[in-house]
């Protein structure tokens, strides 16, 4: 327990630090009824076994403990019981876990509880005026747990050096940091990299009556467009010195920071592009896009050479996303050129992705569609690369290859998107009392005579 809980601070609690670990530890060897929920326990003991060389056997089990204690402790009582920031926290916890499982269903289910719990907590007021703020929970006793309430949502994360001394430290809204008016940790970090990728989700893939795309100069869609380039470009400008490379590139989040940075103009991009070639757009239009695209898939290559040295284990999940990203800008320049253009990158990024993939199930997900984007768009026929035919030998149909809507373009439009459950083919519900077959296939049900049963004894 010790040792897990050890590995769960050092290293899974890098990228989303929302436990304080000397307030945890003392309360985990406190007396029985000042310890954490056992869910809470259970939680951190599965993510941090979750693809851990020495204790991943025990994963399955911490992780099914974790779910059951929850489960008990909202049956018990009125709901007094699990209504807590330990549950909240638990509930982030298994979702992450879940997400690094690749269990992306109880992943959504497991956020939005952790989601409801902090609302209904008012932790989503905590720095509103005191007339709006939830009368659910006590006032915290000191900064540090107004702080790690603080780590749900609200105003951005402080810094670990205060967290974790629990020196009071001021801190902004997320608006904020893209005026330069303050700096921020490398949690509220992730919170930015997360925001990003929202609103360029919500920009190129929920598109409005009244985008007008076709018009270049004053349409809403290139209104949205450029203001989000230029809060990609203040993200860049405004970059705290903590987070900023080359000086850095031991941190394993500023490297996850600048390398998902880099993905959010990828994603930006590339969409921009497909609107500009749907409605034959200026030629000079198509050129800024490609500039974009050509010089952040760049520095996603000049990041990954500089920490190749790092252990993949310190790669996140969205890290796949950014490597994906860079992948598609090769595929897409030697689909559009009909020539070889930058194929030493393309083969790089494919070998990182392989290195990383072997202790990363997302990633490895991402590099099967990457091997069937360049295989079903005929970059193959353009670029000889060995490595994609081993690969593809090695990833065979059992490997899953369902990435985010965020993530997919035009090369990879030949994938139709996957159902939410295995066995489910997607946008049809489950007949009842069918079983759905594993290969996404209808299967006949055949009927025959009833067949006589021998009388037993």
């Amino acid at each position: 327990m010790e040792d897990l809980n050890r590995l769960f601070f050092q290293r899974q609690q890098q990228f989303a630090p929302i436990v304080h670990p000397s307030r945890y530890l003392q309360a985990f060897y406190s007396a029985p009824h000042m310890k954490p929920p056992m869910c809470l326990q259970y939680a951190i003991w599965a993510l941090a076994c979750n693809g851990d060389s020495k204790y991943h056997a025990y994963h399955d089990v911490f992780y099914r403990r974790a779910r059951q204690y929850a489960d008990i402790d909202e049956m018990k009582g009125n709901g007094e019981h699990f209504i807590t920031v330990a549950h909240a926290q638990t509930w982030c916890i298994l979702a992450t876990d879940e997400a690094k499982s690749m269990m992306f269903t109880r992943a959504a289910m497991s956020c939005a509880r952790a989601v409801r719990l902090a609302a209904m907590m008012g932790l989503h007021h905590l720095d509103s005026p005191p007339d709006e703020s939830s009368p659910t929970l006590a006032p915290p006793q000191d900064w540090a747990e107004l702080e790690e309430r603080r780590r749900v949502t609200t105003h951005l994360p402080a810094t670990e050096a205060a967290f974790h001394s629990g020196e009071a430290m001021e801190t902004c809204t997320i608006h904020d940091i893209f005026k330069g008016d303050h700096s921020y940790s490398s949690f509220a970090g992730s919170v930015v990299v997360c925001h990003l990728f929202n609103i360029i989700l919500k920009h190129a893939h929920l598109p409005k009556e009244a985008d007008n795309p076709e018009n270049y100069e004053y349409g809403e869609y290139w209104k949205r467009h450029r203001d989000i380039d230029n809060t990609l470009s203040s993200a860049f400008m405004f970059l705290p010195e903590s987070l900023r490379l080359p000086e850095n590139y031991r941190e394993p989040t500023a490297v996850n920071m600048n390398l998902n940075l880099h993905a959010s103009i990828i994603c930006l991009h590339h969409a921009a592009l497909e609107r500009i070639e749907t409605h034959n757009l200026p030629e000079s239009a198509k050129r800024i896009s490609q500039d974009r695209l050509s010089a952040a898939a760049q520095e996603i290559v000049n990041i990954m050479k500089i920490t190749s040295h790092l252990s993949p284990g310190t790669r996140t999940p969205l890290a796949a996303l950014s490597l994906f990203s860079a992948a598609s800008v090769y595929m897409y320049f030697c689909k559009e050129n009909n020539t070889p253009a930058s194929v030493d990158n393309l083969d790089f990024i494919l070998s990182a992705m392989e290195a990383v993939g072997r202790t990363h199930s997302v990633t490895r997900s991402f590099l099967r569609q990457a091997l069937l984007d360049i295989e079903r768009n005929g970059v193959q026929n353009i670029v000889q690369l060995p490595r994609v035919t081993r690969l593809s030998l090695q990833l065979n149909t059992a490997i899953s290859h369902n990435i985010p809507l965020l993530a997919r373009t035009r090369m990879s439009r030949h994938s139709e998107a996957q159902p939410p459950m295995p066995g489910l083919p997607a946008g049809r519900t489950k007949s009842r009392g069918v079983p759905a077959s594993s290969d996404h296939r209808s299967v006949p049900i055949k009927f025959g005579p009833p067949r006589r049963l021998k009388r037993t004894k």
